[in-house]
């Protein structure tokens, strides 16, 4: 509502300007939740693979939804963000895998901007959680002499177990579970 003349000319020119912009006026915002889902099915399915695509549905499905998945979308704001945020940390959840949701929920919100559904991403105006450092440390000579002694005395025996030839193959090849 405006209560001047003055107000309501300013109103009219900045829905006129978003209507030139975006072609139409949304009637009613849709939530997150909608968004994110439709999002998923007919955006990011066209883009990524299906593995890539699994993991986005599974972050934004276990940990966006849930916490934010009822706000309407034109009302999302940066404290919505800091909330999925602190959610994730309070549950235990690494720092690597709040920073990957918050690409994902990013991206998504990018593409929502790009359809005219909001008019800028939240996510982008805040910083994002940061990666944390491993604090893994590398077996000692003595300690890889003796997982290659336990792989080969499981070669010797009967019952075949694949573990001690895996997580051979990965000390001597540095290579990812994944890529094995």
């Amino acid at each position: 509502l405006a209560k001047t003349k003055a107000e309501v000319l300013k109103k009219l020119a900045t829905v006129r300007r978003e209507m030139e912009r975006a072609g139409d006026l949304p009637t009613a915002s849709q939530t997150l939740e909608s968004w994110l889902t439709y999002w998923l099915d007919k955006i990011a399915a066209k883009r990524v693979r299906p593995g890539t695509l699994y993991t986005y549905r599974r972050q934004l499905e276990t940990q966006v939804i849930p916490v934010l998945g009822k706000v309407r979308l034109d009302k999302l704001t940066q404290a919505h963000i800091r909330r999925l945020h602190d959610t994730m940390h309070d549950a235990g959840l690494s720092s690597t895998y709040a920073l990957t949701t918050h690409r994902v929920l990013s991206k998504a919100l990018e593409d929502a901007v790009r359809d005219g559904r909001v008019s800028r991403n939240v996510a982008t105006l805040m910083e994002a959680p940061k990666q944390g450092r491993s604090d893994a440390e590398a077996l000692s000579i003595e300690e890889a002499v003796k997982v290659y002694q336990y792989a080969l005395s499981s070669l010797a025996s009967d019952a075949y177990d694949p573990g001690p030839v895996l997580w051979t193959t990965y000390l001597l090849t540095a290579i990812r579970r994944s890529e094995l």
